[in-house]
């Protein structure tokens, strides 16, 4: 008897265990991913706005990007920008109201649209007042201008993204995804419903020679005082490991290593600290990490370990093989290094409130520390050699100290499909903290074609912001 006693009571204790931790876990789901099973497009709160009139979305400089007129049938209907640019400029930002478009403003900032968020006394007033309900009015960070400026400059039937944000606060200023489309017209570009932006994983390639450098820094005594020699071709297994055009670096320092985009050396490098490390320091930059960012939802970026060869690690260091990465992931790498380390969340949301100018800026908030402040003051300054005298030359601006990263990722084996045009780098000024991103598919070199396309982007953001 006494021995059922004790069983009875320890089934009761376990199954007390376990509902507190199921309440605990639906509590965490709940505060965690309420957002995003609201703005699901399954969701019917979303498309039922009976008695209800959407509220308008804001640039951040009073721009109208979406508003709500009345349809004459006693509804309302959406309409977005006067500007066909405009529209198309901000396309996938935006979204729309059916969820053609994944996750863009109109569905993820549904709570504040249709008046979810509403305060109290906005709803008691709106409640007596005999009016229709309305939704709050946001504005965004984003600045419409510089995003149609994006997408007029950049490269006429290729797709892509760019990214420019402030790395000191985190607001997102422009987020253009090529191609886009307008959504006035019935007649769309197949693939255009998607944010390049943040949807979709490239080879990030010589892009991530920054997150091996970082861990280089980290795993390895003296790497920084260290020469290695490049004579153009390093073999591994039964990869063979080349530079560009056939180029032969010589001896050179990790840090120049970095400014002529040296592939073996990088190589080497992986080899010599393994998976762990890198992935270390691939995941503080936050690969292979869920992310859950407040205002925006991106895919998660990956640097896989398993099943991995030691040709696939030499690789790897350059951002080629099994390496994947959106273009925001890689503007918030820079970013960091620029802001000594630390990685800002991505703001969209400024403010959100019944009226068109009141409501309370919403705070920024660190996302996480990436990299301790003296790594990244090395690879800043690293970054701002490749500008100077490397690969990344095509990214300066008369007056202004710019640090960058090109890179031109193969997508095929065989070498016939052009290469991915990368860039990434941040002007290094307190009065325009901006970083940036650029990926043009199938573009060539990172050198000639994305760095000269973030150069005049971020030469428009500053004029913009004067």
């Amino acid at each position: 008897m006494k021995r059922v006693r004790r069983s009875a009571r320890f089934l009761t204790a376990l199954f007390a265990v376990m509902y507190l931790c199921l309440g605990i876990f639906f509590a965490y789901n709940v505060t965690v991913y309420s957002d995003r099973w609201f703005a699901d497009p399954a969701n019917p709160n979303i498309m039922h706005t009976d008695g209800v009139i959407p509220g308008s979305v804001f640039d951040k400089n009073g721009i109208t990007l979406a508003r709500s007129v009345e349809s004459g049938d006693g509804g309302y209907t959406r309409v977005y920008a006067d500007s066909a640019d405009t529209r198309r400029a901000v396309s996938q930002l935006l979204g729309d109201t059916r969820g053609q478009v994944a996750n863009g403003v109109e569905s993820f900032m549904a709570a504040y649209l249709l008046g979810y968020r509403a305060g109290l006394t906005t709803r008691l007033t709106q409640l007596f007042s005999g009016e229709p309900r309305r939704g709050d009015n946001i504005r965004l960070t984003i600045d419409a201008m510089l995003c149609v400026y994006a997408a007029k400059r950049f490269p006429s039937g290729k797709s892509g993204a760019v990214v420019v944000l402030n790395y000191k606060t985190g607001e997102i200023l422009a987020m253009v995804s090529l191609p886009n489309y307008d959504p006035a017209s019935d007649k769309h570009d197949a693939g255009s419903y998607y944010n390049r932006a943040t949807n979709v994983l490239y080879p990030p390639g010589s892009l991530f020679k920054l997150v091996t450098y970082a861990a280089a820094l980290k795993e390895i005594d003296g790497v920084s005082s260290r020469t290695f020699d490049c004579d153009g071709r390093f073999t591994v297994d039964q990869l063979s490991v080349v530079e560009a055009n056939g180029l032969k670096h010589g001896s050179l320092t990790l840090r120049r290593a970095l400014e002529q985009s040296c592939n073996t050396t990088f190589a080497r490098l992986a080899l010599e600290m393994g998976y762990a490390a890198i992935e270390r320091q691939a995941r503080a930059f936050g690969f292979n990490e869920t992310v859950l960012f407040r205002d925006l939802v991106v895919k998660d970026s990956k640097y896989p370990t398993t099943s991995q060869t030691l040709d696939d690690l030499a690789q790897s260091a350059y951002g080629q093989g099994r390496v994947e990465a959106t273009p925001l992931e890689m503007a918030l790498v820079a970013a960091a290094i620029a802001n000594n380390g630390t990685m800002m969340e991505p703001k969209l949301l400024d403010r959100a409130s019944p009226t068109e100018t009141g409501g309370l800026p919403v705070g920024s908030s660190v996302y996480r520390k990436a990299l301790d402040d003296s790594r990244a003051l090395i690879i800043k300054e690293a970054m701002v050699a490749a500008v100077q005298a490397g690969t990344a030359s095509g990214a300066a601006i008369e007056g202004y100290r710019v640090g960058g990263k090109t890179g031109s990722a193969e997508v095929s084996s065989d070498k016939k499909v052009p290469t991915h045009a990368w860039f990434t780098g941040f002007i290094d000024d307190p009065e325009h903290p901006l970083a940036i991103c650029v990926l043009v598919e199938g573009g060539g070199s990172g050198s000639s074609v994305a760095a000269p396309l973030a150069r005049d982007i971020l030469r428009e953001a500053i004029r913009l912001n004067d």
